[in-house]
């Protein structure tokens, strides 16, 4: 089983666009999507982004409570 295939980058990204962020009411994003050549990070930007995972759960698998 390959295991670095299991969790993969989404293909969004949320930057955070003013600052400083507040707690108390929602913050301004702006959402890009991750071209196939990739993205580059800068520094000093705020980035949200999810991830795509596998989960196998195996057929003989048992428990007891």
């Amino acid at each position: 089983m390959d295991y670095l295939n299991l969790f993969k980058l989404g293909p969004e990204l949320k930057i955070y666009t003013d600052f400083p962020l507040a707690f108390d009411k929602p913050n301004p994003t702006k959402t890009i999507e991750i071209p196939k050549e990739g993205f580059i990070l800068r520094p000093g930007c705020l980035y949200l982004g999810t991830t795509i995972e596998q989960i196998f759960i195996f057929i003989n698998l048992q428990c007891k409570i």
